[in-house]
């Protein structure tokens, strides 16, 4: 959550914030709601499809623009969360290259 829901997504996605009726509510102290609102975005058949990937990106329309740029750090932990969460055996995934355990720390 510090290096990527915290910093870029809770801008907006908090209660009261401009993204607040959206599915992606960040709850700052509550990890196990911000864990299923962030399932809520996980495409499981096509992770890829994932807006939680897509829609930072500015694949898809986004009110808050495009923050995550291709390649950045937080997309890598977004992407490895992605897998996380699309990935029977969870303990069986290792995190990506500069991306750190921060997916496995919020789906474990």
């Amino acid at each position: 959550m510090a290096r990527v829901l915290l910093p870029v997504c809770a801008t907006c996605h908090v209660a009261g914030g401009v993204a607040a009726r959206t599915r992606l509510v960040i709850a700052v102290d509550d990890p196990t709601s911000t864990r299923a609102a962030v399932a809520q975005v996980i495409n499981t058949a096509d992770p890829s499809s994932s807006l939680l990937l897509r829609k930072p990106t500015g694949q898809l329309g986004h009110g808050g623009g495009a923050p995550l740029a291709a390649g950045s750090p937080e997309l890598v932990i977004l992407q490895h969360w992605v897998e996380l969460a699309t990935t029977a055996q969870c303990g069986t995934v290792t995190p990506p290259a500069g991306g750190g355990d921060a997916g496995a720390a919020l789906f474990s």
